[in-house]
């Protein structure tokens, strides 16, 4: 969905509003989750089948940061990188490699035909950042919910700017 769409101005930014603030007004707890939640819903709007992806996303790459931070294991960080960018390279690069290996002679590698997830550079330079920031020592660790809102909030995965974790955590 898109912020200037109709379905988004006269639908999800009313609800989105009343439902936030009805919860920082009645059961401020729930403020986080209630964002967390209309993320994931902004996200499933372009396509249900991502969701999965981006969930899976956030608490592979939280699982990650905690195991770093109690084994202090320095190789877990690159490797998470790595899967990360293999990721975003699966979705986004894998059938431009696949025209370049169909250039050589007798070569013929079929195309993958897969559909672009909504935001996954965003969401992937997100967890770089904050992963590279944890290993220098510069990043805190975070609760699950307050990292998956960092990587999913819905007001800038289309619109950006990539952010530090620094900036906008305190929030």
């Amino acid at each position: 969905m898109l912020f200037n769409s109709f379905p988004f101005l006269l639908a999800f930014l009313p609800a989105a509003l009343i439902l936030h603030g009805l919860a920082a007004r009645f059961r401020p707890d729930w403020r986080l989750p209630v964002l967390l939640a209309l993320s994931f819903v902004f996200y499933g709007w372009w396509d249900v089948r991502f969701v999965p992806l981006l969930a899976g996303s956030i608490g592979l790459n939280w699982l990650v940061a905690r195991l770093f931070l109690r084994s202090g294991a320095g190789w877990l960080i690159p490797l998470a990188i790595g899967l990360n960018l293999a990721v975003l390279a699966l979705f986004k690069y894998l059938n431009f490699f696949a025209d370049l290996a169909n250039l050589v002679p007798g070569m013929t590698l079929p195309h993958a035909d897969l559909v672009l997830p909504l935001g996954i550079s965003f969401f992937t330079f997100h967890h770089v950042m904050y992963l590279v920031d944890l290993r220098a020592g510069r990043a805190p660790p975070y609760d699950l919910l307050r990292y998956a809102l960092y990587i999913a909030f819905f007001p800038q995965v289309l619109a950006g700017p990539l952010v530090r974790w620094r900036e906008v955590m305190h929030q």
